[in-house]
């Protein structure tokens, strides 16, 4: 049985900002594969000469270390490929339209975005333990309220752990950046690097996956959903 960790991360998640746009990313795995696949990034990192111990952010990738992130994406698709990582992604374009409580509706997205996880491996797994990425100093009071929404669907609080994490110390937190920061600049009609745009077509190629829909609900290696206004 054992614990699945779900790393999670966001991209322009702040209400009234230049972008109407938002993504959630969880990368999640299994409990015992977290070290393997961290370390066969970091060899990836250290064979295209960028420090190990640098950080992978979508707001780095550029013409001189696009073949790196192409070559993590590689290793990613083949891990899932083995169901020992998965992806999930919510967009949405109405963040700036929302007539309800913002914070509300910025929980329930979480919500949404963890549930369909816990949904698919509840019975497979002990326990949850949900890693989102330390924003600023509110991180700590609202990330125990994301946890309080999945409670239900944990069977009880101790099936849950849910945390803020520093990035710096978790790579597939940077990994759901990169993937976020990948949603929202192509929403966003942003064609303005060669590189990124390349590292998104091949995300798209590898993981046979679309951000102009949404996959299909029993989509498990890279599960994205569009969700919109009604």
């Amino acid at each position: 049985m054992g614990t699945l960790y779900l790393y999670a991360d966001e991209s322009c998640h702040t209400q009234n900002s230049d972008s109407n746009s938002m993504s959630l990313v969880t990368v999640f795995c299994k409990g015992i594969h977290r070290k393997l696949i961290n370390q066969k990034v970091k060899s990836i990192m250290q064979k295209h000469k960028i420090n190990p111990d640098s950080e992978l952010k979508w707001t780095k990738v550029s013409p001189s270390n696009v073949e790196m992130y192409i070559e993590i994406i590689d290793f990613l698709a083949l891990v899932s490929r083995y169901g020992d990582l998965g992806i999930r992604a919510i967009f949405t374009k109405d963040k700036n339209n929302i007539q309800t409580d913002y914070n509300e509706w910025y929980h329930k997205m979480y919500y949404l975005l963890f549930k369909k996880i816990i949904d698919d491996f509840s019975n497979i797994f002990d326990s949850f333990h949900v890693l989102i990425d330390y924003k600023d100093s509110q991180s700590h009071q609202e990330i125990p309220r994301i946890g309080r929404f999945l409670e239900n669907y944990t069977h009880g609080w101790e099936r849950l752990i849910t945390t803020t994490a520093n990035s710096k110390e978790h790579t597939l937190i940077q990994i759901a950046d990169v993937i976020a920061g990948s949603i929202t600049y192509y929403h966003r009609g942003l064609r303005t690097s060669d590189a990124k745009m390349r590292l998104i077509r091949h995300i798209f190629n590898k993981f046979d996956v679309s951000y102009s829909h949404s996959s299909p609900l029993s989509r498990i290696d890279f599960n994205f959903f569009i969700w919109g206004i009604k």
